[in-house]
């Protein structure tokens, strides 16, 4: 693969104006960053559970949080990358280190802009729904049901994964608004950067998937444009900032949920201490700042600002020594596994799942998000599909107490997501729907449409 073509700027949609081509001051790698941070799916991010649902505390994680540090990480993965990619590469010369920087931030802000509300067990929950979907949310059409269990989509949704709804986030439009820019008009090299699984379900090894079947070709023009080697007819290898992507995430992840699980008093000072300074591996005298007198939580701070630099200069060394093997795309591991300090990663991972994520109240709304998006998709699900093409005053007369109810239902579902016009695009756009519920807003409808709350 060729640096040039992967670090490709041009607008996905349709062209921009004029005037707006001409603007000065943001190159479109900002531009991207701007109109991601700007947009309501990510603004949504604020009311959706990282680790600690329902928090109490504002210092604690929220998903846009999450995405806001993860993108600050990739940033600096992102420039001091680009310096040496340009010093080794004969890269164009309106190219800078500054430019991946930007690049690897917009990617890495969007990283988890399709996923769904009440933690972790929301794919989970939602793939559950279409496990034991019934004939009955079909409208007894046969042609409507066979048609759905026979396609790509309903063993896409019996694992839904938020990548695959993210890049639809980012990328799709329907036909009725196909005067505007498509998805949010954002760059190829960005979008590439973004798809951490450039594959459809059908090739995944283990339910992980970039893009559903039905956005397949948009993929693939975008592959073509950044010269991305095609393995299959639905496989592309990564773009090579996208192992850059997924070290910032993984970073993040690990450190920051492990500061949090002290903030919440599940791990102790001197756990987070001894595996942190094993990380940075310097004797006392060489932490400069660090004395005994400063209290435990600036302690906690401190070492962890050390670790995720120690970790970036890793991943960067470890990126450059296997960039052969990337551009060829012949190596696909995972940088913070094979860098110096993956043994301590793994060490946190294992004490986090152990005391974080197996905490009594995280393990509570997850269960609960098992009742509440299936419970949502049941509402809403028979009524988006239902058609309306035909309805008169007589037919209103034939309706019994379902359609009744399901016509209430469909009024509560915005617009936007009864646009479809295929019964594959109605699907998705419901599904998409729910998963751009914030937790609140999830519970809250679940509720209220239950009854329990009115």
């Amino acid at each position: 693969m060729d640096w040039n073509k992967l670090l490709c700027s041009d607008q996905t949609g349709n062209a921009r104006s004029p005037i707006d081509q001409k603007e000065e001051g943001r190159d479109q790698f900002q531009r991207d960053f701007d109109r991601i941070i700007f947009s309501t799916a990510f603004r949504r991010l604020n009311g959706k559970t990282q680790v600690v649902p329902f928090p109490t505390s504002d210092h604690t994680h929220t998903r846009m949080v999450h995405s806001l540090e993860t993108a600050s990480v990739g940033r600096s993965l992102g420039y001091l990358v680009g310096s040496k990619i340009i010093s080794k590469h004969k890269i164009k010369k309106d190219i800078t280190p500054y430019d991946f920087a930007c690049l690897l931030a917009a990617a890495c802000l969007a990283h988890d802009i399709g996923n769904p509300p009440l933690g972790h067990s929301g794919e989970a929950a939602i793939s559950h729904f279409f496990q034991n979907i019934s004939e009955e949310y079909f409208n007894n059409q046969t042609e409507d049901i066979k048609l759905f269990y026979d396609s790509p989509l309903s063993n896409e949704l019996k694992s839904f994964n938020g990548n695959a709804m993210g890049f639809r986030l980012l990328t799709y439009t329907s036909k009725a608004e196909s005067n505007l820019v498509g998805g949010m008009g954002l760059s190829y090299a960005t979008l590439g950067t973004f798809t951490k699984y450039p594959y459809t379900l059908r090739l995944s090894k283990d339910d992980k998937y970039g893009f559903f079947t039905a956005d397949r070709d948009v993929f693939a023009s975008i592959a073509e444009k950044l010269g991305l080697i095609q393995m299959d007819s639905s496989k592309w290898c990564r773009h090579p900032l996208a192992f850059l992507v997924e070290a910032a995430d993984d970073i993040c992840n690990r450190i920051m949920d492990f500061e949090d699980g002290y903030d919440r008093g599940l791990l102790s000072f001197s756990e987070i201490e001894r595996i942190f300074k094993s990380i940075l591996n310097l004797r006392r005298e060489e932490l400069t700042h660090y004395k005994e007198n400063v209290e435990e939580k600036t302690k906690i701070k401190y070492l962890r600002a050390r670790v995720i630099n120690k970790l970036i200069s890793q991943v960067i060394k470890h990126f450059i020594k296997c960039e052969d093997g990337i551009l060829n795309g012949k190596y696909d591991g995972e940088l913070i596994r094979e860098i110096k300090a993956s043994k301590q990663l793994e060490e946190i991972y294992k004490l986090s799942s152990e005391k974080i994520y197996s905490d009594s109240s995280v393990v509570q709304i997850e269960a609960a998000g098992f009742k509440v998006l299936p419970g949502l998709l049941t509402s809403f699900f028979h009524p988006a599909l239902m058609n309306t093409d035909n309805d008169s005053n007589e037919n209103h007369k034939k309706y019994d107490s379902r359609s009744k109810k399901d016509r209430k239902l469909r009024s509560l579902i915005p617009s936007p997501y009864l646009s479809g016009e295929t019964q594959e695009e109605k699907i998705l756009n419901i599904v998409q729907y729910v998963a751009c519920m914030t937790d609140w807003f999830a519970v809250d409808t679940f509720r209220r449409i239950e009854g329990i709350e009115i």
